[in-house]
């Protein structure tokens, strides 16, 4: 009889919700998924992770995105990192809401430490903020 469940791979560990975090504020870029007419949709995006915590992403107000905040859309947020050998890295993936900035947003976006820049630039870009529901994160060492 075959099984479907695997054992965990001794190079991989689980992150804590505060190491996630730590490395989602070391980063600038990520990407954002969603579910389209098309299917399922991911487009990469800067970012700036503020207090709360809530990620703010600098979009058009017409384009897709915008569109996603306006209507408070349910996303996926994910970052990753590996090393050039391919044998360590990381994974950090939240779920939660996509929205235009409330007074809490608003306030975390104005202490922002670092400017958020739109990946790639746009003219007219506006924040919006993700304030995530849920964490998972995973790190991988491998021994060489």
């Amino acid at each position: 009889m075959t099984s479907n469940r695997t054992e965990p791979h001794p190079g991989i560990r689980t992150l804590a919700e505060p190491e996630c975090l730590a490395l989602l504020g070391a980063g600038a870029v990520g990407r954002l998924g969603f579910v389209s007419r098309e299917g399922v949709e991911i487009i990469p995006v800067g970012y700036r992770l503020g207090a709360g915590p809530r990620l703010f992403v600098s979009t058009q107000p017409w384009g897709v995105l915008g569109q996603l905040a306006e209507s408070g859309a349910r996303c996926s947020f994910e970052v990753d990192h590996h090393g050039s050998n391919l044998l360590e890295g990381w994974s950090v993936l939240m779920r939660g809401v996509l929205g235009r900035l409330d007074e809490a947003g608003g306030r975390a976006y104005a202490a922002l430490d670092r400017s958020l820049v739109a990946w790639p630039g746009h003219a007219h870009a506006t924040a919006v903020q993700f304030v995530p529901r849920s964490f998972s994160g995973r790190a991988v060492l491998q021994p060489s």
